[in-house]
């Protein structure tokens, strides 16, 4: 015998999304269901997490210039004027599909598994530490005794100051096994 509490959970949910393609329809908007849709952590990313939960909205679909948003509250002028403006920075339009409350809370609920939590820290290479980079490093035996002395995030200093210093048009980091390559 079924689980009656399982039946109504199911009978619930397909009613949700009944209403949600009638308000879809409503609003003249297109209707997308988005339990199980496989997201990319990328188009999700186009709107930060805090933007998407704070005005309920997430990306779902990238082609070309379009960005496809779903949201369960299409009229939201906070969410409107945000579009507006995340159009014009991205050079990209935005078209709005309607959503149910459950696909957005799942939609959200996959930021913190899909889209990664990144650091940015700004490297700044000043006159300083490019003096200081010609002093400490005159030759290749001293750059690599500098690279078995410095933290990871120092090293990367000393590998950008030292292209600034030499004018390098680029920087590759080939990582290996056990060690990595700069060129």
């Amino acid at each position: 015998m079924p689980d009656i509490d399982l039946q109504l959970q199911h009978m619930a949910r397909e009613d949700e999304e009944k209403h949600a393609k009638e308000a879809a329809k409503k609003y003249g908007l297109p209707y997308i269901n988005l339990i199980n849709y496989p997201f990319a952590p990328d188009v999700m990313a186009i709107i930060p997490e805090n933007q998407s939960v704070s005005l309920g909205v997430v990306a779902y679909l990238k082609a070309e210039k379009t960005i496809r948003v779903a949201t369960n509250n299409p009229q939201n002028e906070k969410l409107k004027n945000y579009l507006k403006a995340a159009a014009t920075e991205k050079k990209s339009e935005f078209k709005i599909s309607y959503c149910s409350n459950t696909s957005i809370k799942y939609a959200l609920s996959m930021y913190t598994m899909l889209v990664p939590q990144v650091q940015q820290k700004k490297i700044e290479v000043t006159q300083e530490k490019e003096a200081k980079f010609e002093d400490e490093i005159r030759n290749i035996e001293d750059l690599k005794d500098k690279i078995t002395k410095v933290s990871p995030t120092e090293l990367l200093d000393e590998i950008i100051a030292g292209a600034i210093k030499i004018d390098a048009t680029d920087t590759q980091l080939e990582p290996r096994e056990t060690e990595f390559r700069v060129r």
